[in-house]
């Protein structure tokens, strides 16, 4: 049982003791070992004190409840929004045994449908959350945001989760996208490998004047890994090697509103913060503020999906020269986002005749002029 491996949480073990009105506190209910159907639940919370994956980064155990103390102070976005907040995995013997847990609880709550958010710990957790996700699904999206590429297999669990993720057997991944990279901290041998995968990889700086590029990108995600250090040292300083350079908070919460709506989306990890270097909780706030924001866009979500069908679509077809069929585009009347259709070549059972993939109005005016856009080759040559 799951059970096994929880320690609960409460808002007396918190430090809550004074009124809560209006707080988020009134849309959480504590776990506490007792039977519980999650299908009663739209989000869950659950936090892991486990840190021996990221040797570097000593401290990050103790950031489940850090963060939930800045959390619960802030106001309630939505009464309707029902929470329940498992508390804590505790570190098991080995650092495998962590892993399975998170992965087990996490399984159990995707196929309940609840929306789970994970306070670690280091971000090799993300390991953990992608194996969950092997056993239901059979194609995964997923999102990094964080400032290098975790793929070192000389070094520590966290730095080396991608390539666990990337190499193994029978491997449900379908898309990888790193959100913020720093170039100083990336080898450009990584950048042509997974240039060569089809995964994108997005400078920090493609976002600085454009943050709302993000959402194209977020939309078509099952899970998302945030670390830390993405974020300047001057606005999160809880992480040991935090860099002077990377989002700053607004951004961040911006980038985590728009995941909230992402109508795909089912796990979103906080990874990375380490009380021991936070500055009068700063950066607990900030990671408070952004799972603020992801409820936001959580309660706004359009729950859209483009069909023949559905009148509340407009359908573009743009003739191609260099391709057998014709492209064709999707846009939503009621939010003005796009898609586009990509025929799946090889019929595999994984997918319909037509997947249908998230784009950008840009990439609707590259096809009008004769271009076929990088989203749409990227995809056909995963279905090819």
């Amino acid at each position: 049982m799951i059970y096994d491996f929880i320690k609960c949480s409460s808002a007396e073990s918190l430090g809550f003791n004074e009124n809560t009105k209006w707080t988020l506190l009134e849309n959480v209910s504590f776990f506490d070992n007792i039977d519980v159907d999650f299908e009663d639940f739209n989000i869950a919370i659950i936090g892991v004190e486990e840190d021996r994956g990221t040797p570097k980064n000593i401290g990050t155990k103790n950031a489940p409840d850090h963060i939930r103390r800045a959390l619960y102070k802030l106001s309630s976005s939505c009464k309707e929004l029902k929470i329940i907040d498992l508390g804590n995995i505790q570190s098991g013997a080995e650092l495998n045994d962590s892993y399975y847990a998170l992965s087990h609880v996490l399984e159990e709550l995707l196929k309940a449908k609840v929306f789970t958010i994970i306070l670690g710990g280091g971000q090799d957790l993300s390991l953990a959350q992608f194996n969950a996700y092997e056993r239901i699904k059979p194609c995964i999206n997923f999102v990094c945001i964080d400032e290098s590429f975790d793929l070192d297999k000389s070094m520590s669990s966290g730095q080396s989760y991608l390539m666990d993720i990337f190499t193994k057997e029978n491997n449900h991944l379908f898309h990888f996208s790193n959100i913020g990279y720093q170039s100083y901290f990336v080898n450009d041998h990584i950048l042509a490998s997974l240039e060569k995968m089809r995964f994108d990889a997005f400078r920090l700086g493609y976002f600085k004047h454009n943050i709302t590029e993000t959402e194209v990108i977020l939309r078509d995600a099952d899970m998302i890994s945030l670390d830390i250090s993405s974020v300047k040292q001057s606005e999160a300083p809880a992480h040991k090697n935090a860099s002077p350079n990377g989002f700053y908070s607004e951004e961040i919460c911006q980038i985590t509103r728009y995941a909230g709506i992402s109508d795909k989306l089912s796990s979103f990890g906080f990874y990375e913060l380490n009380p021991s270097f936070d500055q009068n909780n700063q950066s607990a706030m900030l990671f408070a503020q952004s799972i603020w924001y992801l409820f936001d866009g959580y309660v706004n979500r359009h729950f859209e999906k483009p069909e023949k069908s559905n009148n509340n679509y407009i359908r573009y077809e743009v003739d191609s020269e260099e391709e057998c069929n014709n492209l064709v585009f999707w846009k939503s009347k009621k939010s003005g986002r796009w898609w586009m259709e990509i025929p799946n070549a090889n019929k595999d059972i994984s997918f319909k005749k037509e997947h249908i993939v998230s784009c950008t109005y840009n990439d609707y005016q590259e096809a009008c002029n004769g271009e076929i856009p990088n989203r749409w080759l990227s995809a056909y040559e995963k279905l090819s």
